[in-house]
């Protein structure tokens, strides 16, 4: 367990940001028994179509993730490789922006995920009709045995959320990701529409 916490501190350090407080030692019911799954993302995805802002309707929660509502992705095509901007609320109500570089992996619809230069594990979009939905699953494998792993449901507005909702934990499930887990993002109208 020791060598896990060591893993998991730098992450949890780099996901808060340089100098913003975090916990020292992250939470370790985040970390669960086994190995990544092997979920087969869609052969190909188009980043063009793909790019853009995706507003998460739900996902596990993330113990390391600075925003905890009004959550949105803001995926760019740049030369180099591909980015995610992470936005939203923390818990003293301020906004937050976190930016991670996306390696593209052989599949073009899985990633390497780099925050700060370190490897956080890998992004592999699942399902997606580029207009209304995405069905995403992110993994680390923290050691041969142990892994933190989480999944996310997005869509291009929250209107979609029900239909984004109900496609991809058919599309989680049959991966064999525990859809139990999820957990429907906050979106206060009374903080995200002034905030975002």
């Amino acid at each position: 367990m020791d060598a896990i916490v060591r893993l998991l501190v730098p992450l949890a350090v780099l996901a808060g940001g340089f100098g913003a407080a975090v916990p020292i030692t992250p939470d370790l019911a985040y970390i669960r028994n086994g190995t990544c799954l092997n979920v087969r993302p869609q052969a190909s995805l188009n980043y063009g179509q793909f790019a853009g802002r995706w507003v998460e309707v739900s996902s596990r929660p993330n113990e390391f993730r600075q925003a905890r509502q009004c959550v949105n992705m803001h995926f760019i095509i740049t030369e180099d490789t591909p980015l995610r901007i992470t936005t939203g609320i923390n818990t003293d109500h301020e906004m937050t922006e976190v930016v991670t570089r996306m390696r593209p992996q052989e599949t073009q619809s899985s990633f390497i995920i780099e925050l700060h230069g370190l490897e956080t594990g890998t992004f592999d979009v699942l399902d997606t009709d580029y207009d209304n939905l995405a069905c995403v699953y992110q993994c680390q494998q923290a050691t041969p045995n142990a892994k933190v792993e989480w999944a996310y449901v997005y869509a291009r507005n929250l209107k979609q959320s029900e239909e984004a909702e109900k496609r991809c934990r058919k599309v989680f499930l049959s991966r064999g990701f525990d859809v139990e887990s999820l957990v429907r993002s906050p979106h206060p109208d009374e903080t995200c529409n002034t905030a975002i």
